[in-house]
């Protein structure tokens, strides 16, 4: 204002200022003020704000940085296009198909060629061990390691932990039927599992359990074999499975169908199948018998395939299906006793009880019988 009133004093011809000039400096000052002055204020409220943001975004990059290099890294998105753990992981896994289709389609020096999974126990036709072979790669590799990020360095560790996992050998075998003979070329494939490669590794408690989350992840999001059973139930009421054991008079049979249906939502393992904690499918039947007062064990082994071999002399015929009654299944060729993967248990009215996979645990379901090779009563 002392400029502009300055200004005036001058003759016309030399003043400058105006006083729209005017206006617009003061209110430009007062801004300018004002700024400095809410900024002076504000300070001591956003300083900690911005620190605190800072401070949770350098967290979030080192967590981010942390989890790549860790087998969590299996469950992240890839950090650069070309080629993943999973595309190699499949790329390996065809190759090996490949090669095992062209020895059985060629099948040189027999008759006929064909694959046998070596004693697989299960309900898969064509069993996979596809999720297991990443999830042992990234725990045996993936710590302090970007292990998901395929370098040339990174896939020679996948393929050697996939070859550890993935093996098969040829044996030639002959089959007589009547008075034909038939040479099989067999290629018998052995498929490892993650809790085999656990111990065989030597993985300590950490990455044994890191293991064990990796590969429940995947299990929850990729169930198998439950597909083929309807009307699955992985729990029951006291009042649900007195419904059903009230039915069966015969004592024998009420004691192994009270067993198995005590152990409905029970986990599926194998290497926990006589714990008393979780169970596998001829793990269930033993015990179920067992608590019978029968022992089906036979030959040293509680398999599928043993427990039927062991029972062979005491099949029934499928309309006659009593409360009791083992089921044997055959999903897959596994070089066993009529090369049976499978047992469930029936338990009346159409329903049996059954250890089904990883995914589902003990369920009761609706009787079903596709691969059905045998049903034995061990108490006839």
């Amino acid at each position: 204002m002392m400029k502009f009133f300055m200004d005036k004093l001058k003759p016309n011809e030399e003043q400058n200022d105006s006083l729209f000039k005017l206006v617009g400096s003061m209110v430009r000052n007062k801004m300018t003020f004002m700024i400095k002055r809410a900024v002076s204020l504000l300070a001591p409220l956003i300083t900690p704000i911005l620190i605190i943001v800072i401070a949770a975004t350098g967290i979030v990059f080192a967590v981010i940085a942390i989890l790549y290099n860790s087998p969590f890294a299996l469950f992240l998105p890839p950090l650069e296009s070309g080629d993943t753990i999973q595309s190699v992981t499949t790329q390996y896994v065809s190759e090996f198909n490949q090669e095992v289709q062209t020895l059985i389609d060629e099948h040189k020096d027999a008759d006929r060629g064909r694959k046998v999974y070596v004693d697989y126990e299960g309900m898969n036709s064509e069993p996979s061990n596809y999720y297991d072979i990443m999830s042992v790669y990234m725990v045996k590799y993936g710590y302090e390691n970007t292990a998901t990020k395929m370098n040339e360095t990174n896939k020679q560790n996948l393929k050697a932990v996939f070859d550890d996992m993935c093996k098969y050998t040829t044996e030639n075998v002959t089959e007589k039927k009547g008075k034909k003979k038939t040479k099989y070329l067999e290629v018998r494939i052995t498929l490892k599992t993650y809790t085999e490669m656990a111990i065989e590794y030597q993985f300590d408690e950490n990455r044994t359990a890191t293991l064990n989350q990796l590969m429940s992840a995947y299990i929850t999001n990729n169930p198998s074999g439950g597909s083929q059973i309807s009307g699955l139930q992985g729990s029951l009421t006291p009042q649900e499975i007195s419904n059903i054991t009230d039915k069966i008079s015969n004592p024998t049979q009420k004691a192994v169908a009270s067993f198995v249906l005590s152990k409905v939502g029970y986990p599926y393992s194998q290497p926990l199948r006589n714990s008393g904690k979780a169970f596998d499918c001829s793990s269930l039947a033993y015990y179920a018998w067992k608590s019978a007062g029968f022992d089906i064990l036979f030959g040293g082994g509680t398999t599928a395939a043993a427990e039927a071999e062991g029972l062979k002399y005491k099949t029934v015929k499928e309309e006659n299906l009593q409360p009791g009654d083992l089921i044997f299944y055959s999903y897959t060729t596994n070089g066993r006793y009529k090369n049976i993967s499978h047992v469930g248990i029936y338990v009346g009215n159409g329903k049996m009880v059954e250890a089904v996979d990883e995914a589902h645990g003990v369920c009761l379901g609706n009787y079903h019988n596709g691969g059905l090779v045998m049903i034995c009563r061990p108490k006839k």
